[in-house]
C-alpha cells in the first residue's frame, strides 16, 4: 500500500495538468501522453482552456495533441510535442506571457498537423533548445514570436510562420535551418533605441545563423539583424526584405542581399 501511494505521488509530480477554464463536450481537447490517452475532463473545472506543466527533468515525455485549445504548456526538461496529420491545435491567448515554454531542456515539435500559438510571446526557450521537425506552425505575438535565450532554434522541416510586434525570431543561441519554410516578420516599423532589442524579422545576438536547406524569408524594419553574429548561407534560400535594411550585422549594415538602404521601402 505504501508503494502504491508513493507511485501515485510520483505520477502527480510527473505531470500537473491544471485546467484553467472549462470546455464544453464539443471542445474537449484530445490529449495523449507517452502513448496513453488522457481524459482532460477529469481535471478541475475552468472555462477557456487548459494549462499543462511538466515538472520532471529526468525523462523525456511525448505529448500528443490532436484537437483543442490550451491555455499554456510549460516543460522544465525535455519534451516531444506531436501534432498528427489533420490536427488543429491552438495554444495560448493574447493575455498569457507565453504559449509554449521550455526551460533547461529541448522541445521537439513533430507531425504534420496545424499548431497555432498566441500570447505576449509565442514559443520560448530559456537555457533550452527548440527543434521543429515538421508541423504547420503559426505564431502571433505581442512581442516575440519565437524566443530562445542561451539556446538554439533548429528547423528541419515543416512550415513556420511567426509574427511578433518586436521580433519574429529572437535568439542568443543560434538559428539553424536545414529544411522546411520559415517566414519571420516584425510588425514594428520603427528602429529601437537599443541594438539588443532591434525590431527585426530575425534578431541574432552573439550567435550564428546557418541556412543549409529550406527557405527563409525575413521582414521587418531590419529583415535580419545580427549583433556580434555570423550569418552563413550554404544551401537553401534567404530573402531579407527589410523596410530599411535587408541584412544588418554589427554597427554597420552589410551589403548582402541588397543591404544598406532598401530602395523599395515606403
Amino acid at each position: 500500500m505504501k508503494r502504491f501511494f508513493i507511485s501515485l505521488l510520483c505520477a502527480v509530480m510527473v505531470i500537473l495538468c491544471l485546467p484553467v477554464l472549462s470546455a464544453s463536450a464539443a471542445e474537449e481537447p484530445l490529449v495523449g501522453i507517452n502513448g496513453e490517452k488522457i481524459d482532460m475532463t477529469q481535471g478541475y473545472a475552468s472555462g477557456k482552456g487548459w494549462e499543462m506543466v511538466f515538472n520532471r527533468r529526468d525523462q523525456i515525455y511525448t505529448l500528443t495533441l490532436s484537437e483543442g485549445r490550451f491555455e499554456k504548456i510549460t516543460s522544465y526538461g525535455d519534451l516531444c510535442l506531436h501534432i498528427p496529420a489533420g490536427a488543429n491545435v491552438t495554444v495560448g491567448k493574447s493575455a498569457v506571457s507565453y504559449a509554449i515554454g521550455v526551460e533547461n531542456g529541448t522541445l521537439r515539435i513533430n507531425g504534420t498537423g496545424n499548431l497555432t500559438l498566441e500570447g505576449v510571446n509565442g514559443l520560448i526557450a530559456n537555457n533550452g533548445h527548440l527543434q521543429i521537425n515538421g508541423v504547420n506552425l503559426s505564431v502571433s505575438a505581442a512581442k516575440y514570436g519565437i524566443y530562445t535565450k542561451n539556446g538554439s532554434l533548429t528547423v528541419n522541416g515543416g512550415t513556420v510562420n511567426t509574427i511578433g510586434a518586436q521580433n519574429g525570431i529572437f535568439t542568443t543561441g543560434g538559428l539553424y535551418v536545414n529544411g522546411g519554410k520559415v517566414n519571420a516578420s516584425a510588425e514594428s516599423s520603427a528602429p529601437s533605441d537599443s541594438l539588443t532589442d532591434a525590431s527585426a524579422g530575425i534578431n541574432l545576438q552573439n550567435c550564428y545563423a546557418v541556412i543549409s536547406g529550406g527557405e527563409v524569408v525575413a521582414d521587418g524594419y531590419y529583415a535580419m539583424f545580427g549583433l556580434k553574429a555570423d550569418i552563413t548561407v550554404c544551401g537553401g534560400s534567404l530573402q531579407a526584405k527589410g523596410n530599411t535594411y535587408g541584412l544588418y550585422t554589427g554597427p554597420n549594415p552589410t551589403e548582402i542581399d541588397k543591404g544598406v538602404e532598401n530602395p523599395n521601402r515606403g
